[in-house]
């Protein structure tokens, strides 16, 4: 009864985090609707379920059912094998791989809202009415339910907290060799499970910590100790174990190595210009979204809406907090303690983290620029707006301490009753968002698309994706069918969608006139057999055969007035003025003897020359030219992706090409 009696609070604050976790996941609990939509949630689903069928002997550890036949394809995102060792078990006791995926992602939320309770409480030494603020401040906000629920790789930010009680256990027994060494090894596993299940999370934890070491080093020194004495006693305590630790982590991190390199080498990761666009304002640091209860039709009509990835504001209410801590917290701890010198370090980083990811200009000046420049992997980010969503952690947790340490500083109970009866449930009212979590698709609509498809022959060994009907589906749902038919059918697909591409790979967008040509060249690069299309509007497999040539006579007669320079196109004609030029088209050619014939006027005035790869290669050729019509005759001889016809006008006069038509030789004799 005493031991009741002690942790009622406690108890009563468990209720109520299993009551908020019931709300947070009203809208997917008890039927087939699934997080996010069917682009970014489908394949972080499919991603995570890649790792059950690792387990079980279906797929390779880094290829995955999509991009065939190039390897590593799990490089290109993130790997989620957190997700996919507690989703696997889920599928080990029955649970199809909806069921499973969603009850990983809201048992891990849980998780993470339990963590957190117990790091504040019990590390932290919060009361239980700011144990519980901390808890909804970050894991039940609007921005957890939108960005969170429509990235879900984001959702492995709910171990964070335990990662924080198994440091503040080392901290606690620092002395203790056995006990310390025995949380070193278990946070080194905790922080690489991260690392392998989302990057985003592992990169902001690693930047975060950076900044919160500087800090607090500069905080000691500004009260007059040494922090580069404290840090070399320190390590002069580690020097037995620091280089197993060291072993350990790189032993750990060879198969993210050898899955990531590769694939960062290949792409060079994002451009300055990418990054910068997804960078947020000022303003975006209360943007919770248009979703929300309280502040929806504000951020509306302030013109904040529909910003998808910067839409990761906190709540005013939480912000108000953070801010007023800012300015009063020298009040509340007294400047000896190490734990003011943490949980300053801990409000001032978190404040650097917003000046660093937050735009400074339109014109492309922001902070994070030094992040991307100098940071290895920063290069791999391109949504850096989520980095304000990870901030909502440790601004959460430095309101708590600061709102407890008020509390004390009063030495009243009023201040207790009034952040239970006031302040959290306006801050929970605060973060409510309307419907409930990011929701746009359900099982019960995939259990029926798969249905309807039937096995493939038994010669297939993978295929690609056509609609007959040409249906108004965006190029992300098409590629996402492929990836899920390839799932469950146990046969790979050519299609795919991630954060990056094959360098050779153009299998996008099915409706383009040059797609037949891109699942063309990969077949006959790759010396690819037992290739199938598969027709989604007919529902029909078919077996690969390559374009007829011929095809290509309307496509190379619609000129791109991108690919010229001095002169125009006018009513389906190309008008060249002296000294101007024209290039292109930059189509995939299968090896074999061609012609090009070309009408208009005054063709006899143009140089003309045949590349391939934008100019790599360069093939002889014979022609006959007149005024009115030229033919090239030449042979290649192997596949070429980016076949270009150069043309110069070296005259005084004006040259009009009418058209061009590209023949394969043993077509036209047929």
């Amino acid at each position: 009864m005493n031991t009741i009696q002690k942790h009622k609070e406690d108890f009563i604050c468990a209720g109520v985090i299993i009551a908020l976790e019931t709300f947070f996941f009203r809208n997917v609990i008890g039927n087939s609707n699934l997080f996010g939509d069917c682009g970014d949630g489908r394949l972080t689903m499919l991603l995570t379920e890649h790792w059950f069928r690792f387990f079980t002997g279906k797929e390779k550890f880094a290829d995955l059912a999509m991009f065939y036949p190039y390897a590593g394809a799990l490089g290109r995102s993130d790997m989620f094998l957190g997700f996919g060792i507690i989703s696997s078990l889920f599928r080990f006791f029955g649970c199809s791989m909806y069921k499973a995926y969603k009850f990983t992602l809201i048992l891990l939320h849980i998780f993470g809202s339990y963590s957190l309770y117990f790091l504040l409480r019990k590390k932290l030494g919060i009361n239980a009415a700011w144990s519980l603020f901390g808890v909804i401040a970050f894991f039940h906000s609007t921005t957890f339910a939108t960005l969170a629920a429509g990235h879900t790789q984001l959702y492995c930010i709910s171990i964070l907290p335990f990662l924080s009680i198994l440091l503040a256990n080392i901290i606690q027994n620092f002395s203790n060799r056995k006990v310390r060494n025995k949380n070193c090894y278990a946070f080194i596993t905790v922080y690489v499970l991260i690392v392998y299940t989302g990057w985003y999370i592992a990169f902001f934890t690693t930047i975060f910590s950076l900044i919160l070491l500087a800090v607090y080093l500069c905080i000691e020194n500004a009260k007059g100790n040494n922090p580069l004495k404290e840090t070399l006693q320190v390590l002069s305590i580690f020097k037995l174990d620091l280089p197993k630790y060291i072993l350990f982590t790189i032993i750990l991190l060879i198969p993210f190595l050898f899955v990531y390199l590769p694939i960062l080498k290949e792409s060079g990761g994002y451009t300055w210009d990418d990054t910068f666009f997804y960078l947020p304002e000022l303003a975006d640091i209360l943007n919770v979204g248009t979703e929300n209860f309280l502040l929806g039709r504000l951020i509306r009509k302030l013109g904040m809406a529909e910003r998808g990835e910067l839409e990761a504001g906190m709540s005013f209410i939480l912000f108000s907090l953070f801010v007023y801590s800012l300015f009063f917290s020298k009040k509340l701890l007294p400047n000896n303690s190490i734990y003011f010198s943490l949980i300053h370090a801990l409000s001032i980083s978190s404040v650097i983290g917003y000046l660093l990811v937050i735009k400074l200009s339109n014109s492309g000046l922001s902070m994070w620029y030094f992040i991307w420049k100098l940071i290895p992997g920063g290069k791999s980010i391109r949504a850096a707006a989520r980095f304000m969503f990870f901030l909502s952690l440790p601004v959460s947790i430095s309101v708590s301490v600061y709102g407890n340490l008020w509390q004390k500083k009063l030495q009243m109970t009023r201040p207790a009753a009034f952040t239970a009866i006031v302040l959290i449930p306006l801050l929970f009212l605060s973060q409510i968002r309307i419907g409930g979590i990011y929701s746009k698709w359900n099982s019960d609509e995939q259990k029926v698309f798969l249905a309807s498809i039937p096995s493939p022959p038994s010669e297939c060994k993978a295929f690609f994706v056509t609609d007959s009907r040409k249906s108004s589906n965006s190029p992300t749902a098409y590629m996402m069918d492929a990836y899920e038919i390839a799932t469950h059918k146990n046969v790979p697909t050519m299609n795919g969608y991630s954060g990056s591409t094959p360098a050779e790979w153009n299998l996008f967008d099915i409706s383009h006139e040059n797609y037949p040509l891109a699942v063309d060249y990969i077949v006959m690069k790759k010396q690819l057999k037992g290739i199938y299309g598969f027709d989604l509007a007919t529902k029909t497999w078919y077996p690969h055969a390559f374009s007829p040539i011929l095809m290509m006579k309307e496509r190379m007669q619609k000129f791109d007035g991108r690919n010229i320079k001095g002169g125009h196109d006018r009513d389906g004609t190309r008008f060249l003025e002296p000294a101007g030029t024209c290039w292109g088209p930059y189509w995939t050619v299968l090896p074999g003897k061609y012609k090009v014939v070309m009408t208009g006027s005054n063709l006899d005035c143009l140089q003309v020359k045949i590349y391939s790869h934008l100019g790599d290669l360069h093939y002889p050729f014979t022609y006959t030219a007149e005024s009115t019509r030229a033919a090239f005759d030449f042979e290649i001889p192997e596949i070429v992706q980016d076949f270009e016809l150069f043309s110069e006008n070296r005259s005084d006069r004006t040259v009009s090409i009418t058209s061009w038509t590209l023949i394969r030789q043993e077509d036209e004799q047929k």
